[in-house]
C-alpha cells in the first residue's frame, strides 16, 4: 500500500534554526559586548587624558608658588630658611592633595551608598 503524499510527514532540516541561533547569538553578543567596550574605551581616553592635564596644572602652580614665595618675600627666607619655601609648597600640595581625596571619597561613597 502506497502512503500519499499529503499524509507523510514532512521532516524539516535543523541547519535553518541552528542558523538562526548562531546568528542571534552573534548579535547579542558584539551589542552586549563590544558597545560597552567601546564606551569603556572612550571614558578611560578621556578620563586619563583629563587625568594628566589637572596634574600638569597642579604641578604649575605649585612651582609658581615657589617661585612667588622665593622671589617676593625679599629677605624673609634668606640665609639659613632658604628650605622654607620649599618645606611651605610640600606642604600646601600635600594638603590640597588630601583635601582632592577626601572630596573624591565622600562623592563616590555618597554616589554608591556605602
Amino acid at each position: 500500500m502506497k502512503i500519499p503524499t499529503w499524509f507523510r510527514p514532512t521532516v524539516k532540516s535543523f541547519r535553518p534554526d541552528f542558523q538562526e541561533i548562531v546568528d542571534e547569538s552573534k548579535t547579542y553578543l558584539l551589542a552586549q559586548t563590544l558597545a560597552p567596550m567601546k564606551d569603556l574605551g572612550r571614558t578611560l581616553i578621556f578620563g586619563l587624558s583629563g587625568s594628566i592635564i589637572a596634574a600638569l596644572g597642579y604641578v604649575l602652580c605649585l612651582i609658581g608658588l615657589l617661585r612667588t614665595l622665593q622671589t617676593e618675600t625679599g629677605s624673609t627666607f634668606a640665609g639659613t630658611w632658604t628650605f622654607a619655601p620649599y618645606l611651605l609648597v610640600t606642604a600646601a600640595g600635600l594638603l590640597a592633595g588630601a583635601v582632592v581625596i577626601t572630596l573624591g571619597l565622600h562623592r563616590y561613597r555618597k554616589r554608591a551608598n556605602i
